[in-house]
């Protein structure tokens, strides 16, 4: 199905990432989680041999974007769809020289994230079909509405239309000095890349569009459900480095602008750069989990 596949042993768990899904599974649970949000499945997952472990079809399809058919006459499963792309040629060569423009000023190169190269493909194809050049698309709203129904949030964002290729769109932005605060943003670690071309369009007709995160990571997670039960949190995020910090605080009930309490979870990549850690909710109360320039409010009150 096109998705990247991380098995750890020793816990028993997989981690399975493709476009801006991260999927959680553990060996004889039948709870498995996809970007924070917790499934039932229908039977336990199983480890029949070493390394090999065996889920649902019907839920793996479905958390990656993919139909699955079951065929009974025939006793056979037809897949239909695809993985998330890979990067296009010019797309590729746009983010070959952002970094060399950032190295230029000393500045690290950002890395390709699939959940932001999924926003900015989206976004791209988006402005493209409907022949508009804006943060705000008429069916799915600005950057904060487009990222949080991906479970992103706090990005920044860059487009433009009537590039011929991407050396000269990227001149263009570097003209601009909003745009150019974009690329050359030292704590940017992060990027999305999206290119596309209506049919039948010529050079004028392209649009581009990158899509940031700031700092050491970013959560990737329904944003609309901060309401848990219980006294941990599965949290599914991109990190780019080993031993990110991951700050928790415990707020006043009193006054959420004061904390009670601060703790740090630190955060190692897996597969692709995804992360998924359980983290202790020590008491019952109101969080603010910080990752990067991210942020994330949690509530396990009664």
């Amino acid at each position: 199905m096109g998705a990247h596949v991380e098995y750890f042993a020793e816990t028993r768990t997989a981690l399975i990432t493709s476009g801006s899904a991260i999927i959680f599974l553990k060996a004889g649970s039948a709870e498995a989680y996809v970007n924070g949000v917790k499934h039932i499945l229908d039977v336990p997952v199983t480890v029949v041999r070493p390394g090999r472990m065996m889920v649902p079809l019907g839920f793996a399809g479905l958390a990656l974007g993919v139909q699955t058919d079951w065929l009974a006459e025939e006793n056979k499963v037809v897949i239909t769809g695809r993985g998330a792309p890979g990067l296009s040629g010019q797309e590729a060569e746009l983010l070959r020289l952002i970094n060399e423009e950032r190295a230029k000023y000393s500045l690290s190169p950002v890395t390709l994230a699939a959940p932001l190269r999924e926003l900015a493909a989206r976004h791209a194809e988006d402005m493209a079909a409907g022949g508009f050049l804006s943060h705000v698309s008429p069916e799915h709203g600005g950057l904060e509405a487009r990222a949080n129904a991906l479970g992103l949030a706090n990005l920044g964002e860059n487009i433009a239309k009537g590039y011929p290729d991407a050396k000269s769109v990227l001149d263009g932005w570097l003209a601009n000095e909003t745009h150019r605060k974009n690329i050359l943003a030292p704590e940017a670690v992060f990027v999305g890349v999206g290119i596309r071309q209506p049919e039948g369009g010529g050079a004028d007709d392209i649009v581009y569009c990158l899509d940031w995160a700031y700092g050491g990571g970013f959560f990737v997670m329904d944003r609309a459900v901060t309401k848990t039960d219980g006294s941990t949190l599965q949290v599914f995020a991109y990190v780019a480095q080993a031993q990110t910090p991951l700050t928790m605080f415990l707020l006043d009930p009193l006054d959420s602008e004061k904390y009670l309490e601060r703790r740090e979870v630190y955060l190692s990549p897996g597969a692709v750069y995804a992360c998924a850690v359980s983290v202790d909710l020590w008491a019952q109360g109101l969080y603010a989990l910080y990752l990067g320039n991210d942020k994330l409010i949690i509530d396990n009150r009664p």
